[in-house]
């Protein structure tokens, strides 16, 4: 007897400690059901074990196989995820541009803050800085490989370095890009705030975002792209995120990921007015995510447009502590399907006997979960139906799936933000005739552009000296 009957329409949850048993007998006849109809999933796989399972016959139902391999990069197509936001901004939707890039700032600068509690202030202004750095990013990039984590790291570090009497960003804004309000805006609280309290914000955004970038390989892989969030939900779609779950850059990127692309589907469904086939959002070991934001708007939004969820969960207890006793209801009752494995949790026993207790039902074994036996799942779907089955293997397996992909990345490009300033500085300096008075520059009857341009550099450098010897002084003060 099949564990899946019918093409599953429905949310669907599963609770089992982590096993080779529950990858094989629960979540891949549920991916199987999905390929008898020909529908798309996306499937969360910490360890890479599914598509290497299932992926021969992925290839055989003629279904585009989609790898993002946070773990092993090699065998990974290319996503950048600021991508999606760049492209908002090139369109002229500036508004849809930093919905986007709100989104994944919040996703990297304050991932945990749900679960411990921090000051949101800190996450919140590093959240300002990430959306006013990259649209800064995005009007003055003159490739698209310059889009990309690294760049925004880079203009963080130099962008508040001193220059003159300003600092590069300052000059930024009233010499280079004066009329760049959303930016300003965007950033008005950091460029406000007191010395100490910039420093303490940089500080939290440096922590965040430098996962991000220490590796070339890994930042490699997020600067260019060989995939569109676009064409992902075409169908037959095939998508394996593999990730380091033990690293919360990793984490945060498959967070984006699935952010990204179910407001893409969401969307593409709405002006479509149409639910087409059900797209199944497969999450393996779910709890490794951490928090994942929203969540409850998550399942929601897709239960009205044929978005369907299975959640792998090894702990009701590791559920409750992330996501709070009300959260936690919300989500179970979103699920119509209960899988539910042999388990020592006194919690889930409780759920379930309440459960019983409200339908009237019982097993028709009189088993409790301490008493099913290693190859036996309790299902539970709504209040119509609980029983015990046997779990069977229905397939087997006899070569592994080994994904092939024609690496595109290419070298790291920055975004050098310092030199672009003083490079614009100079010109503004140039065009506005302040160069006559300078000592060192031609007669204005025997001008060379040359000699010009290195007069104004050697005026320039004499005011960052002249800023280093008030720092130094002032330092000396300070210490007396």
């Amino acid at each position: 007897m099949e564990i899946f009957n019918a093409s599953s329409k429905q949310n669907t949850i599963v609770f089992g400690k982590q096993s080779l048993k529950k990858y094989d007998n629960i979540i891949l006849p549920y991916l199987f059901k999905a390929m008898e109809n020909d529908e798309s999933f996306v499937v969360t796989d910490p360890e890479d074990i599914l598509m290497r399972r299932i992926g021969t016959e992925l290839q055989q139902k003629n279904y585009s196989i989609i790898s993002i391999n946070l773990r092993n990069p090699d065998n990974s197509n290319s996503w950048n995820p600021l991508f999606a936001a760049y492209e908002a901004y090139k369109a002229g939707d500036i508004d849809l541009c930093i919905e986007r890039l709100n989104s994944i700032a919040t996703i990297i600068m304050s991932d945990n803050s749900i679960a411990n509690g921090s000051d949101p202030f800190w996450d919140f202004s590093a959240i300002d800085l990430f959306v006013g750095l990259s649209l800064i990013l995005f009007k003055e990039a003159t490739e698209e490989s310059q889009i990309n984590m690294g760049s925004i790291y880079y203009m963080a570090q130099k962008g508040f370095s001193r220059f003159g009497a300003s600092t590069i960003i300052d000059t930024y804004f009233t010499d280079v890009s004066n009329s760049f309000y959303i930016a300003r805006n965007a950033l008005s609280s950091i460029l406000s705030a007191p010395t100490d309290t910039r420093g303490s914000i940089l500080s939290v955004f440096y922590q965040k975002i430098r996962a991000f970038t220490i590796k070339d390989k890994f930042l490699n892989k997020l600067c260019v792209n060989d995939l569109s969030v676009n064409s992902l939900i075409a169908p037959k779609m095939a998508i394996f995120i593999c990730y380091e779950d033990e690293h919360s850059a990793s984490v945060a990127l498959v967070k984006i990921f699935l952010r990204q692309l179910v407001d893409t589907l969401i969307k593409t469904r709405d002006v479509l007015n149409s639910t087409e086939k059900t797209y199944h959002f497969v999450f393996s070991n779910f709890l490794s995510l951490g928090v994942f934001p929203e969540i409850d708007r998550f399942i929601s939004s897709c239960n009205s447009r044929n978005i369907n969820m299975l959640l792998d969960i090894y702990s009701i207890n590791e559920f409750y502590k992330l996501y709070g006793k009300e959260t936690s209801s919300f989500v179970f009752g979103y699920c119509a399907s209960w899988y539910i494995l042999a388990a020592r949790e006194v919690e889930m026993q409780l759920m379930i006997n309440r459960f019983l207790k409200i339908s009237g039902k019982s097993p028709t074994q009189n088993k409790s979960l301490f008493d099913l036996a290693p190859d036996e799942v309790m299902i539970l779907e709504d209040s119509n139906n609980v029983r015990i089955q046997k779990i069977e293997k229905t397939y087997s397996y006899d070569k592994l799936y080994s994904f092939q992909h024609e690496d595109i990345s290419n070298n790291i490009s920055l975004l050098k933000f310092d030199e672009l300033v003083k490079e614009k500085k100079r010109e503004t300096i140039f065009n506005s005739g302040v160069h006559q008075p300078l000592a060192s520059a031609p007669s204005e009857n025997n001008l060379k552009v040359d000699d010009l341009l290195s007069a104004i550099d050697r005026k320039i450098a004499q005011l960052e000296i002249n800023e280093k010897l008030d720092k130094a002084t002032r330092r000396g003060q300070k210490d007396i």
